[in-house]
């Protein structure tokens, strides 16, 4: 069976505060999601994301669809059990300036 994340378990994660209205008041959302996965018998792959989303008619008032303002995914070859980064690649996906992909090379210094 596939594990299906949905977007509902944040709310189980990190509820919103008492007194706040998230579809009136929420103003803003980062999410981390980090996975693990076995690539070899030493060796793992950990693929991280992080996405920071506006909700919808924020910004634009009659849009009905969250505005993505940055998404951005790592992923991590790293030996096991001595820790050891094999390989750094990142991707952003979507990104509101056009410098901000100029950080994607820097993760190649992870590697060592």
């Amino acid at each position: 069976m596939a594990f299906e994340p949905r977007a509902e378990v944040f709310d189980d994660i990190a509820p919103h505060p008492d007194g706040l209205d998230a579809s009136d008041q929420l103003i803003h959302e980062r999410a981390y999601v980090v996975r693990a996965y076995r690539k070899a018998p030493d060796v793992l792959t950990l693929r991280g994301s992080v996405r920071d989303q506006k909700p919808p008619g924020l910004y634009i008032p009659q849009d009905p669809e969250p505005l993505t303002v940055h998404h951005m995914i790592v992923d991590l070859d790293i030996r096991v059990p001595s820790l050891e980064i094999l390989n750094a690649n990142v991707v952003l996906e979507t990104h509101p300036h056009e410098s901000c992909p100029k950080i994607e090379d820097h993760y190649g210094n992870l590697v060592g």
